[in-house]
């Protein structure tokens, strides 16, 4: 699988079903606060390898085995067709996999949004592009697709992807404009409730705001990715790791990384500005070049210098062990 194209929805988090589209500034409320719980009793035990390695047979490589199947779609007479059922749930499965580590509630399918987000696919495919706000001229254009493009995860790729890979590719959140990992955060966002994934044999898109989300859904302190524990090496994200705190009052802007690799410390490790919206505040960084494709072994991860609720000096510990999942 190799990154095609790639945009993250630039929209604020709403606390209700309402919501404000802002394509600049995309400041948090405060009285988004919203308590630390523990994990999701849907959670995978990533203190189990044998439960990590179950759940990514059933939910990930499934999803990894076909490639997505567009049904009565036609870019040259711009029919939108939809996703098989098939396609839908192995696309989910793989979502849920994500935020089931990450020790959050698995998303629904949101059927209402569906449409929309077929209407916006169709949109990217015909134009070969990924754009939140596609100028009218692109082949395809209407006004459902052009306002779902703005609420949305976009994907742009090729044929020979899987479903999974799609996914993948948000969770990566590779490139250059990607520093913010914004689509691996709404992918995690622990009130997220449910997504209408719309799609080609080439694009994706993940439409975010069809349903209100849950303020009283488990929100665990830390979302990290990979996550704590067990980890299939087959989805570490090119190094690109990134630490969320279930906290809102984190602060992340002197934060320090330092990083072991089966003892050994990892040099090198790159530092991006602390990001608060979309989603959580996030800290990401990169490993160094020499860090390889599909590590096997056991990261231990120390972030340092986190400020929470006005607290210097605070951090966060954990290991990650990447284990050979092909």
């Amino acid at each position: 699988m190799r990154l095609r194209l790639l945009a993250a929805a630039a929209i604020p988090l709403a606390l209700s079903a309402s919501l404000s589209i802002d394509a600049g500034a995309v400041d948090r409320p405060e009285s988004a606060t919203r308590p630390i719980t523990p994990r999701s009793s849907q959670a995978i035990d990533t203190s189990s390898r044998s439960d990590v390695r179950a759940a990514y047979k059933e939910m990930w490589r499934s999803a990894d085995a076909r490639r997505p199947r567009w049904i009565g779609g036609d870019v040259n007479n711009c029919r939108p067709g939809r996703l098989s059922n098939g396609s839908t749930r192995e696309q989910l499965g793989a979502i849920n996999f994500a935020r089931r580590m990450a020790g959050l509630r698995p998303v629904a399918l949101d059927a209402a949004s569906v449409p929309k987000a077929q209407a916006a696919a169709i949109m990217m495919s015909a134009g070969n592009a990924v754009n939140h706000y596609p100028p009218t001229s692109w082949p395809c254009w209407t006004q459902v697709g052009y306002d779902a493009a703005g609420m949305s995860s976009l994907y742009q790729g090729g044929r020979r992807e899987s479903n999974a890979d799609k996914i993948e590719s948000y969770l990566d959140d590779w490139g250059d404009i990607n520093h913010a990992v914004g689509h691996r955060r709404w992918f995690l966002y622990p009130q997220l409730t449910a997504i209408g994934l719309g799609g080609t044999a080439t694009a994706n898109v993940s439409y975010l705001f069809g349903r209100p989300f849950n303020d009283s859904a488990p929100n665990p302190a830390w979302v990290s990715w990979p996550t704590a524990g067990w980890f299939p090496n087959r989805l570490d994200p090119r190094g690109r790791w990134s630490l969320s705190s279930g906290d809102e009052g984190a602060d992340f802007t002197n934060a320090t990384v330092t990083v072991t690799f089966d003892g050994a410390p990892v040099e090198g490790i790159e530092i991006h500005p602390p990001e608060s919206s979309p989603g959580k505040p996030t800290l990401v960084w990169e490993m160094p070049d020499s860090w390889p494709r599909e590590p096997v072994g056991k990261a231990t991860v120390t972030v340092a210098g986190i400020t929470i609720d006005g607290i210097p000096d605070q951090a966060r510990a954990y290991d990650v062990k990447l284990f050979r999942s092909r």
